[in-house]
Order: structure tokens, then C-alpha cells, then sequence
């Protein structure tokens, strides 16, 4: 996996390095980061993602455009919190180094989910997420609002908005 991430990360730099099109920077969401290493779907942060790093900067001989890693962090999924650390500590540790890992703009570390949760530290194996927190959306194109925790499916205006990204990225393929 960890030769699949260089070549995603080096192909996320020749987006950004084509001035063509809007985009700047990229970023790293991941819920496997964040779950047990006994889990089939962990990704591990010093094995895999940070030698990644290492090796798409040294293949490009300059800094990435890397600026934001997302892992999830509420009430239910505290182990986000830990490898957060560990990626602080690992990017600043490597400043002095040898071989820093060098970025173009300082990294952002995001905390992903907080309102839901996936049982057993995000290895639920349900596939269903616990509602941290209940709010009220418009269920259909009318202005009538449902509570989330009510809804069956996701809201129809949600369909029709994923509906329209897919649409824009298939016609600008």
C-alpha cells in the first residue's frame, strides 16, 4: 500500500504543480489511521504513510503541497487523539534530521466525525455509526425539517447535490 500512496501523493503533486486549475493543496482523510492495529483496515502512520512521505518528497526533491491529515475524534473514537500526536511529534521531530520532511505550508491535523461514532473504537463491525448528536435537516425539497435520527435514507437534496458532483467530475474527466 505504501507504494500506491507515493503514487497518489505524486500524482496530487502534479495537480498542484499545474496552474491550470484551482487546486493548491491536498490532504490525507483516513479512518483506518485511526483503528487498532490488530484491525484488517488499519493503515499505520510510521509503517505506511510516513515513509510514503519520505519517498514521494525524495523522488520530487522539494516540499509537498501536503497540508491537512483528517482521523476521526469524538467521545467513541479517542485513538485519533494519539496518532494526531504521533504525526505532530514525527514532522516536527524530522526538522532536524537529515532528511526533513519538508511541506509547503504548515500541516493542519483535523478531527474527523465528532457528532458520529463507529462502535468498538471505530471497529464496529455493524457498519452503522452511533449519533452523537441529533439535529433536524430537510428530508425532501420541501421546507419541512426531520430529525436525523428519524431518516431512513439519506435526504433527497443530498442525492440530488452527489448527484451533480459526480456529473461535474465525470464531464471534466
Amino acid at each position: 500500500i505504501r507504494d500506491k500512496l507515493v503514487e497518489s501523493m505524486l500524482h496530487c503533486e502534479a495537480v498542484v504543480a499545474d496552474h491550470g486549475n484551482p487546486v493548491r493543496n491536498y490532504g490525507i482523510v483516513s479512518n483506518g489511521l485511526s483503528l487498532p492495529e490488530t484491525h484488517p483496515l488499519h493503515l499505520s502512520w510510521s509503517e505506511t504513510v510516513w515513509p510514503a512521505l519520505q519517498q514521494a518528497q525524495q523522488e520530487l526533491s522539494r516540499p509537498l503541497h501536503l497540508n491537512s491529515i483528517a482521523l476521526p475524534l469524538n467521545l467513541l473514537e479517542t485513538r485519533g487523539l494519539a496518532v494526531a500526536q504521533q504525526i505532530r511529534f514525527d514532522v516536527e521531530s524530522s526538522s532536524s534530521s537529515s532528511s526533513p520532511l519538508r511541506l509547503q505550508n504548515d500541516l493542519q491535523l483535523w478531527a474527523l466525525r465528532p457528532l458520529t461514532a463507529y462502535p468498538d473504537q471505530g471497529t464496529g463491525t455493524s457498519g452503522h455509526a452511533f449519533v452523537l448528536a441529533d439535529y433536524q435537516l430537510p428530508a425532501a425539497l420541501k421546507k419541512e425539517l426531520t430529525w436525523s435520527n428519524q431518516m431512513t435514507a439519506p435526504p433527497q437534496v443530498y442525492q440530488m447535490a452527489m448527484q451533480r458532483a459526480i456529473r461535474h467530475f465525470d464531464d471534466h474527466a
